[in-house]
């Protein structure tokens, strides 16, 4: 079945409010009509199932999928396109304020040109409890994030394949936003000021582990910590950068841990880990058992700078292959621990 939703004013392909047990599937839902649209929106349901639809959003300001105070809702096996050009703020999949949704398995694309800010995996409004588990996401247009939390914890990320080519582009962003698992995610970004991932304003005690990250462009980086967000843990997982200044780690305020963890960088100042001070708060992080190899002639394995004498780095027996560490003074402390037989 097909549902063009046609008309001029807002609405949705379907919707359903404060219904138990509903199945939507197989049906194929266009937005044609003015933006603020919705493919299918869901109100206070519990136990609802949407597989196997194709939903192809043309405007501005919509949503292919949208819940708000919905349980245990299943997402499985849909196809969710954003097309058009020069449109902005809209969302393949938008979870506000719903727990224990299951999306697994969709195939979500952002087609849009010159457009921004149109994700494509939104949880906000204090979501919980959420699983997202082998998505393929892929990204072209500016500003946008593949899978973004904001305020909404205890969530799991789970072999999704992650694709960005536009300009200020986030794989992973999370803001305000802990205690989840990040597992075995695969993200390749490719423009300009684009991350793998994002920890934004206290998002703490995170699990980021087994992830794949290459970074293509430039004045980017693997991973991010800024604005305080701090007991993240890396473990597990591969950098690979290529442009300049697209660094491997950058921690800008708070503490983190990196575990067994590979980073490589080639770009012109492009640092392995590039650890930042905040106004009155200094980075610090506890790196062991890893691999850091920053190339370039320019670019240092370790560039560490804080005016915070608290704010050091420590290395536990971690190989920085071309021995190169930076240090703004004599307060930016690294210090290189290796264990003895």
């Amino acid at each position: 079945f097909s549902i063009n939703h046609s008309t001029r004013t807002a609405g949705a392909g379907i919707s359903i409010s404060g219904y138990n047990d509903t199945i939507i599937k197989n049906l194929v839902i266009r937005e044609i009509a003015s933006s603020s649209n919705r493919g299918i929106e869901i109100f206070r349901g519990y136990n609802t199932s949407i597989i196997n639809n194709t939903i192809i959003v043309n405007r501005a300001s919509s949503d292919g999928i949208f819940l708000d105070r919905s349980i245990n809702t299943r997402i499985i096996s849909n196809n969710i396109t954003i097309n058009g050009s020069t449109q902005a703020s809209s969302n393949a999949i938008d979870i506000l304020s719903s727990n224990f949704t299951n999306i697994t398995g969709n195939i979500l694309h952002n087609f849009r040109t010159t457009g921004i800010n149109n994700h494509i995996i939104v949880l906000a409004g204090s979501s919980l409890n959420n699983t997202i588990f082998n998505n393929n996401i892929l990204l072209t247009d500016d500003r946008s994030q593949g899978i973004r939390a904001i305020s909404s914890s205890y969530n799991i990320l789970v072999n999704n394949k992650i694709s960005t080519s536009g300009g200020n582009d986030t794989g992973i962003y999370f803001q305000s936003s802990s205690n989840s698992i990040l597992y075995n995610n695969t993200i390749n970004v490719s423009g300009i000021r684009n991350y793998g991932i994002y920890l934004n304003i206290s998002s703490n005690n995170n699990i980021i582990s087994n992830h794949t990250i290459f970074a293509s462009g430039s004045n980017g980086a693997g991973i991010r910590f800024d604005e305080d967000s701090k007991d993240n843990n890396v473990t597990g997982t591969s950098i690979l950068t290529l442009g300049s200044s697209d660094y491997g780690i950058v921690i800008r305020g708070g503490k983190n841990y990196i575990f067994s963890t590979r980073i490589d960088t080639s770009g012109s100042s492009a640092h392995g880990i590039l650890s930042l001070q905040m106004p009155t708060l200094g980075s610090s992080a506890d790196i062991y058992d890893s691999i850091i190899n920053a190339s370039a002639t320019n670019s240092y394995d370790i560039n560490h700078t804080s005016d915070v004498f608290e704010a050091g780095i420590n290395i536990y027996n971690t190989t920085l292959i071309n021995k190169k560490i930076f240090t703004t003074n004599s307060v930016s402390q690294v210090k290189v621990y290796w264990y003895l037989d």
